[in-house]
């Protein structure tokens, strides 16, 4: 990442969190006029890794994802015990059960250097099964009254064909006007 992608990255980071400078400054202890030269890449230099540790955690991600974003560390180099997996890693680490690791407590798990919540977590875990629930049922067949009642969805949907439909089955429709008709008939 080249310093002009690094103070574009900042500028995004913080935006995505709505921080202003001034909330970043106080999260941070940061000034507010460093910060903004940091995002107009107004710095000399990177900014130093005692500053890059105090803005992390306030933008919601780790000083080492920082750290790396600027340029203090190799990409590929892992930090304490984590796992680190690069864009283009070919060799496999191990199988893992996803949806062990995703509701495991072991593990701090983060995208694009933001960790994630338990709630995010829960998340992909039911996009993932609805995922898997839609694949499991995409080659059963349908009845017929099933395929007709879908049909009949997407054509009430769709306010256009609605009326096309209405229009061409005219003759088939018994109103509620035409049972008023009948019915004052047989009563009057």
């Amino acid at each position: 990442m080249t310093k002009q992608d690094f103070y574009i990255y900042f500028k995004n980071l913080r935006q995505e969190k709505n921080l202003s400078f001034h909330q970043l400054s106080k999260l941070s202890g940061v000034s507010r006029p460093y910060l903004s030269n940091i995002e107009n890449n107004k710095v000399v230099g990177k900014p130093s890794a005692e500053i890059l540790s105090k803005i992390a955690e306030p933008l919601g991600v780790t000083k080492e994802y920082l750290m790396k974003k600027a340029g203090y560390l190799e990409e590929k180099a892992p930090i304490g015990d984590a796992i680190t997996v690069e864009e283009g890693d070919t060799d496999t680490i191990a199988d893992v059960d996803l949806r062990i690791l995703l509701s495991s407590n072991k593990f701090d798990l983060h995208y694009a250097g933001i960790k994630l919540e338990n709630y995010q977590l829960n998340g992909i875990l039911k996009i993932i099964d609805t995922i898997l629930m839609m694949q499991k049922f995409k080659d059963v067949p349908l009845t017929k009254n099933e395929q007709a009642e879908l049909e009949l969805l997407d054509l009430l949907s769709n306010p256009e064909k609605k009326m096309e439909f209405i229009k061409a089955n005219e003759d088939s429709f018994v109103t509620v006007e035409k049972l008023m008709k009948k019915g004052e008939k047989t009563n009057g």
